[in-house]
């Protein structure tokens, strides 16, 4: 067997599919739709959901799902995706943590977006005051890499007969929406403490009255640092242009998942399927196969395959190395028709002395599925997830078969070549 070792991210195979153009299909149905829309909804990019919309099969919509993770995988090499795991405990995390009282998902509120796309924040600080809205403040430090100040925080707020937390924007709420009834606090009425001393003295231009009083509020009743956080994102900044970078820190918060991943990828499924078997078929391998139908005893057949794949790539990973060997297997009737179909997937992680000694071995991948009596169109597509090598075979069949056929089939793994060393075989 030839080993190679890879570091490649694999594109899921376009096979046996249909592709259209964003807008030409009808509206995303079942488990697709409550994907699309509600578990990956603040992460997917906006070229990604124009293609997955697009597709018109499940089996598409399967693959492009497979492949949206495998864009985002930190470890491709590696049986487990770290990134969609993570994904879906905040998600249930926040489902939770926010969920009010049944009427609103976590998910869907302003700080259960926020833990989805940042995940949980360094610190946070809570104030509750009869003077002003409960307020949350999420301090964050960040990755250089995603684009974001290092250090930042966000405050949420818990409007006046609200139940949830809304996510507050210095430039376009202003302290006024952090303090329920800040007209109480005049001069002559009720003189916050201190008023002079906690009067913004360079404020933003837009704020009103009420802007002022309810700054002066939560300077002398709560803290400072609430008060110049209803200014600016930036701890140790409050002049009145943080106030507007703040608004723009937030909308790079929203737009971060989609500068983490290239489009280019999704772009391809809107260029149709001659395109899409192109771009994904990448690496062709030569791969022994075979087919025996055998009786099962209850008026039904199994099909037995073997596939021996000349060439399997291992990705290094620490000191394990990892393989992905995925078979998609279609038969499809006289007429057309689907009559099996499935996908099926074998992680293969092996040692360095293990690597070492299936490395003068012939691989066989073993497998069977029912079938039952018919003349067959048997499609299947052998892949190498780590490596993007595929090879692709389709038999005719007819079951059951007659003796000669029987024959042919049981022997056709001969015939292609077997190998006269040792055999690997792994169980599908």
């Amino acid at each position: 067997m030839k080993i190679k070792t890879a570091s490649v991210t694999a594109i899921a195979a376009a096979f046996f599919g249909q592709f259209v153009l964003a807008g030409q299909s009808p509206a995303v149905p079942g488990k697709y739709g409550k994907w699309l829309n509600e578990e990956v909804v603040y992460i997917i990019a906006p070229g990604e959901r124009e293609a997955f919309g697009g597709l018109t099969s499940d089996r598409d919509r399967d693959l492009f799902v497979e492949e949206f993770w495998r864009q985002r995988d930190p470890t491709p090499g590696t049986p487990a995706n770290e990134f969609r795991t993570e994904h879906y405990r905040r998600i249930d995390f926040v489902n939770k943590r926010f969920d009010a009282a049944g009427a609103v998902r976590g998910w869907t509120t302003d700080r259960g977006r926020t833990l989805i796309i940042l995940g949980r924040p360094l610190s946070v600080q809570r104030f509750a005051s009869a003077d002003t809205a409960p307020i949350e403040i999420w301090y964050y430090l960040t990755d250089v890499r995603w684009d974001l100040p290092t250090y930042f925080r966000l405050l949420f707020f818990q409007e006046y007969g609200a139940d949830e937390f809304t996510l507050y924007e210095p430039a376009k709420d202003g302290p006024k929406r952090l303090v329920p009834f800040p007209d109480r606090w005049r001069p002559g009425k009720n003189i916050v403490p201190g008023e002079g001393a906690f009067a913004k003295s360079n404020p933003p231009a837009s704020w009103t009255a009420d802007d002022h009083r309810a700054y002066q509020v939560l300077a002398t009743y709560v803290t400072s640092e609430a008060a110049e956080a209803s200014i600016s994102c930036f701890p140790g900044f409050s002049e009145p242009g943080d106030a507007v970078r703040s608004s723009e820190l937030i909308g790079g918060v929203r737009a971060l998942p989609a500068k983490r991943v290239d489009e280019g990828y999704a772009n391809r499924w809107l260029e149709g399927p001659a395109q899409a078997a192109v771009s994904y078929s990448v690496h062709p391998v030569e791969c022994r196969s075979g087919l025996t139908a055998l009786a099962d005893g209850s008026g039904g057949f199994r099909v037995d395959y073997v596939l021996g794949p000349r060439v399997v790539a291992f990705d290094r990973f620490g000191d394990r190395n990892f393989a992905g060997l995925r078979t998609t297997i279609r038969a499809a009737d006289a007429g057309g028709k689907t009559a099996f179909e499935d996908v099926r997937f074998t992680p293969v992680e092996l040692s360095g002395s293990e690597l070492e000694a299936v490395s003068e071995s012939s691989p066989e991948i073993h497998g069977s599925f029912a079938l039952g009596p018919g003349s067959y169109t048997v499609d299947i597509l052998f892949e190498n997830t780590v490596s993007k090598e595929f090879a692709s075979i389709a038999k005719e069949m007819t079951i059951p078969p007659d003796q000669e056929a029987a024959k042919t089939a049981a022997g056709e793994g001969a015939a292609a070549g077997k190998p006269a060393r040792g055999i690997w075989i792994i169980n599908q």
